[in-house]
């Protein structure tokens, strides 16, 4: 049901979408996903995320150590502007593939009541509260 719809959800949902349009790249969609996106925001309803919860999840990705090959973290020094910048970008590509996600299960999930414009860019969706 659609009250019910999680991240995780709409991530197996995208994935299997991806594949059959062609994506080749399918392996390192499911390791950033799986890095990045499942562990905060995988058991929540899609229909529970919000503009706020978004923004606190990427901005705590943009200041999170760098992963490393084998899950080991690099702790960016306060004065590496280059690692800083890096970690940014890597939020931003990662929050753009959330997205692609989210809007890919669109149809499945709860219905969108209102566009918003957050900091976050152009628009963003509001979604009703479930009761």
């Amino acid at each position: 049901p659609p009250e019910r719809f999680t991240v995780a959800d709409a991530v197996r949902h995208y994935l299997d979408d991806y594949t059959a349009r062609g994506g080749k790249a399918r392996r390192e969609v499911e390791i950033t996903l799986a890095a990045h996106v499942l562990p905060r925001l995988g058991n929540r309803q899609v229909a529970s995320l919000t503009p706020a919860v978004i923004r606190a999840w990427h901005r705590d990705l943009a200041l999170a150590p760098a992963r490393l090959r084998g899950g080991a973290r690099r702790v960016v020094a306060a004065d590496d502007t280059e690692g800083r910048r890096a970690r940014r970008s890597t939020a931003n590509n990662v929050l753009t593939l959330l997205k692609a996600v989210l809007v890919n299960s669109l149809p499945i999930a709860t219905p969108i009541s209102r566009p918003i414009t957050t900091s976050l860019g152009a628009q963003d969706w509001a979604y009703p509260r479930s009761a």
